[in-house]
């Protein structure tokens, strides 16, 4: 019998697994960034999210910024995608607002690994490495089921000179190398400020890149957006498992 295909009213791409929430910005995505389809072994749609920057996301009104990544998210649903990622960490506000709207899986942030995170590593203290520490407020981290148990400690970038010039200020072009160092450093300074964690989860979605140098240098498990977008991808894209024919089992 041959497959019947039918278009949903509406959709304007076909065949995407993970849509990204996109939110401009003036810097860079390089690859392994969270905005960067190379950084995706699966096909990925973005929507960018009209009118919202990030400053307005940290500091706007937020009926009017959720409004529209509510409609940003129902079209990617409507386009077909199995799960929606942003690729700003501090969209994790409007986790939530964004959830309740669609009926796929919606991770908004990398804080949302951080319950997990502390189960996995036996209810060691989690070590988070944001771009800009006052951006990791007490009623964000509600949203992403965050506790005092937790023990979350937070080590932010935006002292650094490098992240500051190319992130926090968005820069139109940086050094890759010079953001490793940075990063880096902060991974180490978070390392000697609570030497008893159990692993680190990148809170910004531009941090993945320097991922496998912040593990290199704390011998830590690491967690960003791009970790949790593959286990949304591997939840909703399950392989048949297919019977060998020389097999008993």
């Amino acid at each position: 019998m041959s497959p019947v295909f039918e278009a949903r009213p509406g959709q304007d791409t076909h065949g995407g697994a993970l849509g990204i929430l996109h939110v401009p910005v003036s810097f860079p995505l390089i690859p392994g960034t969270a905005g960067n389809a190379a950084s995706y072994p699966y096909p990925v749609v973005w929507k960018t999210v009209a009118g919202v920057s990030v400053d307005e996301i940290v500091r706007g009104g937020h009926e009017a910024v959720a409004a529209r990544l509510i409609d940003a998210a129902v079209a990617l649903e409507r386009d077909g995608v199995r799960a929606i990622a942003g690729d700003c960490g501090t969209l994790l506000r409007f986790q939530a607002d964004v959830a309740a709207a669609v009926s796929v899986p919606v991770l908004l942030s990398p804080l949302l690994a951080v319950p997990l995170v502390s189960v996995l590593t036996g209810g060691r203290p989690v070590g988070v490495l944001a771009a800009n520490a006052a951006n990791i407020r007490e009623e964000e981290c509600v949203q992403a089921g965050i506790r005092p148990e937790h023990g979350m400690v937070v080590e932010g970038l935006e002292t650094r000179d490098a992240w500051r010039a190319a992130i926090v200020d968005e820069a139109p072009s940086f050094d890759s190398d010079e953001l490793e160092r940075d990063v880096v450093g902060g991974a180490l300074a978070l390392v000697e400020r609570a030497p008893g964690i159990g692993a680190i989860v990148l809170d910004c979605a531009d941090l993945p890149p320097y991922g496998p140098a912040v593990q290199r240098a704390t011998g830590l498990p690491v967690f960003d957006a791009l970790t949790l977008a593959d286990l949304a991808h591997a939840a909703t894209h399950r392989a048949a498992f297919v019977r060998s024919l020389d097999s008993d089992a």
